[in-house]
């Protein structure tokens, strides 16, 4: 199993084709860990809509980078 780790930050406009690349792929031995660090888009919610169809991660901090602080992951 591969692990895709994907950081955004307010990129709900480009998430959608990364996860319509993913769902095409042949093998579904990896796993997709979105590290979203305080996005005000509609990140979160387009994930949210995702959980419903793969088994993925989100991990949503405010602002983690610049107060040195690990994400934390929500299981989806």
């Amino acid at each position: 199993m591969i692990s895709i780790i994907t950081p955004t930050y307010n990129r709900a406009y480009i998430l959608g084709t990364l996860y319509e690349s993913l769902k095409q792929q042949t093998s579904d031995a990896f796993e997709w860990i979105i590290i979203d660090d305080g996005s005000a888009d509609e990140t979160e919610a387009l994930v949210n809509k995702w959980k419903t169809e793969e088994k993925r991660r989100h991990s949503k901090t405010k602002n983690s980078l610049s107060k040195q602080k690990t994400p934390q992951p929500l299981t989806l």
